[in-house]
């Protein structure tokens, strides 16, 4: 499965763990990037299929509500109805219930900005970018691609 927008290089590594040759400045001995990736806009950002199926939720929604851009507020509205996201959700803590229903609420209350016949694909949101890359920073610290804890983790935390 790939990213359904065109704009962000998501890759989801291969079974067993990520393919070191399309991440050459990971250290293998620390299992750390030798520069911070969201700092890298060029560099595939890691994330595991819970997450890749949460931004391509993340992006029907905003094809659907005729959004210019896939933001903070599509992902985490993603994050509650992608099943496995959700138990991840509730088992932190998180009212995925209740964040659902506020989500929806925020997403409603938006205005679309184009019309039905003049609609392009909706660009990434510089933060969705972001918090993507500082989720890969934050899961590449332990050799993994960014599942929805290091999401969760990089939205409450930057």
């Amino acid at each position: 499965m790939q990213y359904k927008g065109e704009d962000l290089d998501l890759r989801v590594p291969a079974r067993g763990g990520r393919d070191v040759r399309d991440a050459p400045e990971i250290d293998l001995g620390t299992g750390r990037w030798s520069r911070p990736l969201w700092s890298v806009p060029h560099e595939p950002i890691w994330v595991d299929e819970t997450v890749l199926q949460c931004c391509n939720y993340a992006y029907d929604i905003a094809v659907a509500h005729a959004a210019p851009e896939v933001g903070l507020e599509h992902l985490v509205h993603a994050l509650t109805r992608v099943d496995a996201a959700a138990r991840i959700l509730e088992v932190r803590g998180v009212r995925e219930g209740q964040l659902r229903r506020d989500s929806a609420a925020l997403l409603a209350s938006e205005t679309p900005t184009a019309q039905s016949t003049d609609r392009s694909a909706p660009r990434r949101s510089p933060d969705l970018e972001d918090v993507l890359r500082r989720a890969t920073e934050v899961a590449a610290r332990r050799g993994h691609a960014a599942g929805v804890d290091d999401v969760l983790w990089t939205i409450l935390n930057y």
